[in-house]
């Protein structure tokens, strides 16, 4: 099974397969300005061009996969693990078995959540109208996994059979090779000879053919739903070419057919290949039996009056497969340019992976009004919707990428239009249709250049912040802008040791100011665009409330000389403002400072007691009031007896006082 997975954006390095060699394409090929990597998507990689307008290069093809909620590069290098190998830097994480066995699965993990098992062993079938179905009593080898950077190739897991899997950026190509006609068809002469294999969904999630045939052979394309009925994969028609076809001869193609069937979450899948086609003098071997899984989003294909393909892994354009008027359409996702963009220029860059002849075509890049791919079936309005609109012309020779061409205005427009919906597509046809010869292009190794700018104007910030820039340690304060014509919210930030207890989003804000030192609190705007202004900021101070330390209460005689009451603040630098409960002991009422030195007094016959108040204030923060006592004490004063004379012998009474 191959799975490719277009979820992203063009590749920063492009994989291309062409004739059986790899090559890549640098980022730094296709564009030399800064890339804003926080702006990446699943299809795209935006740059920012000295004139600060941005450029999105679009593929159908991925080149980042999300890590961490970041989208990194993906690398496709296949590593070993203890009980096999995996490649994780990708769109689908894949883990393979060491070896073949009918215990093994492979495994397929989709943007880190859903899990798909695929038993590892293939099992050789036959179909024909009598038998139907027919799994061949053969068993497969334990063939051991041999790896070569990005592929992993299981040889001869039958006879003359091997398994390759091959990854690439957001795809698994899978290769079921058939190096020459197997022995077992030497007494088959008709139906289909092929492949099944079982795959296992995560709960809730369904395989249904787009013509919805299930349980029957269909050449539809397969759609896997997941448990909310979304799209998320979908396996192209089984379209199949020999050697001969894979590396020159265009025309040498065979439609197969797909039987699936379902026994809860399992899915059994087989592909089929018409046996008189594997048979055929003209089928040159060894060939090779991919059925392709691709993840919603990367489309291509090519359709005339009687065959439709949809597969972005080739599309023709030209004569093939009987017919001499194919037409070829790239789909890509455009959904990391935001709706409110301003385009203005499009740019289309081709990859031509193989040809009928290296003789130059004139291509026309014509756009597409009507619905997009992918297609149910043929449909004459798509044709003459791909012949119609045109953008731009250019040659085609051999095999090779060309491009990239300017789509012109026309494309602009268009493609500005169809933000909202997050796709643009593209139809290539020929010039001379119809035609002798042909060319065949790789949908998802095709890119798209998008140079864009906000189309909303710049907004001015804020003018000025009302409200106090000094303030106390705990002060419930208030601070307000003026309204901005066109505003949809307003964005507050403040300081560490702040905390908004309400007015987020609207003009008017509350602050409780905690702690101290303070800082900038600060306010942007937004409309509804959205373009957020230039923040306005106002520096405030928070300033600690100050504590007072006061004298012990003291006790004294009247007359006393009662010492100044001495106050200190923490922190120092306090004024203070204190009063005296009760001015009979010689104290003033109120005062600031210190209190000064008095003399106690107490004209009383008891104990007098005034209490001082002492309130600290620093910085315009006023501190908690604390008190002390001084009481005195009334002097005593004695009554004695009056003089008295007595005779000697008298008595004299008792002196009492």
């Amino acid at each position: 099974m191959k799975l490719i997975t277009t979820l992203i954006a063009l590749p920063i390095i492009t994989l291309i397969f062409i004739g059986g060699n790899l090559f890549s394409q640098s980022v730094s090929d296709l564009n030399n300005n800064p890339e804003l990597k926080n702006e990446r998507g699943m299809y795209s990689s935006v740059f920012l061009k000295e004139n600060g307008d941005k450029e999105a290069i679009y593929s159908a093809s991925p080149v980042h996969y999300k890590k961490n909620n970041k989208w990194e590069l993906i690398n496709t290098n296949i590593i070993s693990t203890n009980d096999g190998y995996k490649n994780e830097q990708n769109v689908i994480q894949s883990f393979f078995p060491n070896n073949i066995t009918s215990a093994g699965k492979i495994k397929l993990l989709i943007n880190g959540l859903d899990e798909i098992k695929i038993l590892a062993e293939k099992k050789l079938v036959l179909y024909n109208d009598q038998t139907n179905l027919q799994l061949l009593d053969i068993n497969s080898t334990n063939s051991t996994a041999k790896i070569d950077n990005n592929s992993i190739i299981y040889t001869n897991i039958y006879p003359g059979i091997s398994d390759e899997y091959t990854i690439s950026n957001g795809k698994i190509k899978n290769d079921v090779i058939l190096n020459s006609i197997p022995n077992l068809l030497n007494n088959v002469s008709n139906g289909y000879f092929g492949f099944q294999e079982v795959l296992e969904l995560p709960s809730g999630w369904k395989i249904k053919p787009l013509d919805k045939t299930v349980g029957t052979l269909t050449s539809s394309p397969l759609i896997i739903f997941n448990d909310n009925g979304e799209h998320v994969l979908t396996i192209p028609e089984p379209i199949f070419f020999d050697k001969n076809g894979l590396e020159s001869d265009g025309a040498n193609m065979v439609q197969g057919k797909y039987l699936l069937k379902q026994d809860n979450n399992r899915w059994t899948l087989s592909t089929l290949v018409p046996v008189d086609w594997l048979k055929d003098i003209n089928t040159k071997y060894p060939i090779s039996i991919d059925p392709t899984v691709v993840l919603a989003g990367a489309d291509g294909g090519w359709m005339s009056t009687v065959t439709l393909v949809n597969n972005p892994a080739f599309a023709f354009i030209g004569v093939c497969c009987g017919n001499a008027q194919h037409r070829a359409w790239v789909k890509f996702n455009t959904t990391s340019i935001p709706d409110n963009s301003c385009v203005t220029n499009v740019e289309l860059e081709v990859f031509v992976n193989g040809v009928g002849g290296a003789a130059g075509e004139l291509v026309h890049a014509n756009d597409i009004t009507g619905a997009p791919g992918p297609y149910g079936g043929v449909n004459a309005a798509v044709l003459t919707d791909m012949a119609n609109g045109l953008y731009t012309s250019f040659i085609l020779g051999a095999a090779g990428t060309y491009g990239y061409y300017d789509l012109g205005v026309n494309a602009d427009a268009l493609l500005q239009a169809q933000l909202p919906v997050n796709w643009f597509q593209v139809a290539l046809i020929f010039d001379n249709e119809p035609s002798t010869n042909w060319k065949r292009l790789t949908a998802t190794a095709c890119n798209l250049r998008v140079t864009y700018n906000s189309c909303c104007p710049p907004i001015p910030a804020i003018p000025t912040i009302t409200g106090p820039a000094s303030v106390c340690a705990g002060d419930a304060v208030t601070y307000t802008v003026p309204a901005q014509a066109g505003a949809a919210t307003y964005t507050w930030i403040v300081p560490a040791g702040a905390t908004i207890t309400g007015g987020q989003g609207t003009t008017s804000l509350n602050v409780t100011w905690n702690t101290t030192p303070g800082g900038n609190i600060c306010v942007d705007w937004t409309d509804a665009c959205p373009v957020t202004s230039p923040q306005t900021c106002l520096t405030v101070t928070v300033n600690p409330v100050p504590t007072v330390t006061v004298p012990a209460n003291a006790t004294y005689c009247a007359g006393d000389a009662v010492p100044i009451g001495s106050f200190t603040s923490m922190p120092a630098g306090a004024t203070f403002a204190w009063s005296n409960s009760n001015t009979a002991i010689g104290l003033a009422a109120s005062g600031t400072g210190n209190a000064p030195a008095f003399t106690a007094t107490n004209t009383t016959g008891n104990p007098i007691t005034g209490t001082i108040t002492v309130t600290p204030t620093l910085a315009g923060c006023v501190g908690t009031p604390v008190t002390y006592t001084i009481t005195v004490n009334p002097v005593p004063t004695v009554t004695v007896p009056a003089n008295a004379t007595y005779c000697a012998g008298d008595a004299v009474p008792i002196g009492s006082f």
